[in-house]
Order: C-alpha cells, then sequence, then structure tokens
C-alpha cells in the first residue's frame, strides 16, 4: 500500500516473513544484516541513491524481516535495490579481515553498555520471550564462526522474503502515482 503526502521524499518498507522460507533466526543472520546494512545498502541506497538513510533488520518474535530507506528521492529504483540484494548476497566474498570487520560490528549492538532502565528493560522482554543466557551465548558464538560461505547460503532465502511483496511507501504523490502498478492500495495520508 501507499500512502500520499506533500513532499519530494519516500519512505519505502518492503518487508517479509523469514520464517515461511525455512530461515530460522540465528546469529549468522546478525553477520548478514550488517553486511547489508553498511555495504550494500549503503551504496546502492544512500550514496548512490541519495537516501538520507537506509536500514535492514529482521525480528525474532514476529519472524520479519524488513528493509526500509528514509527520506528518500527514489521510489521503483529503491524496490529494485531491495528485490535484487539476494543476488548480492549469492555472489558476495569477503576477505578474512572484512569478514572480521562485519562480525565485529555485530556486536556493538548485541553488547552495548546499558543504563540501569535499559538492562531492565532487555532483560524484561528477553523473560517475555523465553529466551535464557545459553540462547544468547549460542547467537554470540554462531556471528564469531560466521563465513562467506553462511552468507551467501542465505541469498535463495532472502529472495523467498522479498518475494513476498509486503511493500509500504509513504511518499510524494507524482512518485507513487508513477508507481501505480506497484500498490494494491493507494490513500492520502494527509
Amino acid at each position: 500500500e501507499a500512502f500520499t503526502c506533500p513532499g519530494q521524499v519516500q519512505y519505502v518498507a518492503k518487508c517479509g516473513n523469514y520464517e515461511k522460507t525455512g530461515i530460522e533466526g540465528n546469529g549468522t543472520m546478525n553477520v548478514m544484516n550488517k553486511i547489508l546494512s553498511m555495504d550494500y545498502f549503503w551504496d546502492k541506497v544512500r550514496v548512490h541513491g541519495g537516501a538520507y538513510g537506509c536500514m535492514c533488520n529482521f525480528n525474532d518474535i514476529n519472524k520479519s524481516y524488513t528493509l526500509v530507506s528514509y527520506r528518500d528521492p527514489n521510489l521503483k529504483e529503491t524496490i529494485d535495490i531491495f528485490d535484487h540484494a539476494w543476488e548480492y548476497l549469492r555472489d558476495f566474498d569477503a576477505s578474512e579481515r572484512d569478514m572480521t570487520k562485519f562480525i565485529i560490528g555485530t556486536f556493538g549492538d548485541m553488547d552495548a553498555p546499558l543504563s540501569p532502565k535499559a538492562l531492565g528493560n532487555r532483560s524484561f522482554n528477553l523473560y517475555l520471550a523465553g529466551t535464557t543466557f545459553e540462547e544468547i551465548q549460542k547467537l554470540r558464538d554462531q556471528r564469531i564462526l560466521a563465513t562467506p560461505e553462511d552468507i551467501r547460503a542465505y541469498a535463495p532465502l532472502f529472495k523467498a522474503v522479498m518475494d513476498q511483496d509486503c511493500l509500504c511507501v509513504v511518499g510524494g504523490e507524482a512518485k507513487i502515482a508513477d508507481a501505480g502498478e506497484l500498490f494494491d492500495q493507494v490513500e492520502a495520508l494527509i
């Protein structure tokens, strides 16, 4: 679906349920996520596409994988980049040094220092999700052992997630009208 609003930039989100494709969330997915965020999407959507930002994330609670661009001057081009990320994964290769940088980058999200309030929130959420310390340690171990081969193995599964075509855009009326065939529903936001 799309929501039109005054402006020249778009907020583009595409997602899918990774559990339906046979993917099980694990630490290697965090490394894949970091590689896509800091290499492929940063270059294609941010640097060359001109978007203010982009991100990707998977959620172990609802088993979704989401790609987002924001303050993005493009629409169709960004969706095309999202749809072809699986090809980047299929052809992914990295030196041991680069792979180590990607792996280390994932730990800032997992092991960042937390205030007492943030630590309490995280502990409460882990408790509600039934996540144990042993499961968290397993995720750490999977991140550390991730290889380029592991990343390439995600390519067909990532494609299957994107092929679910769950798309939502908030953006300028002209860009959305130009991409009208992509949407089942278009509404004015304002």
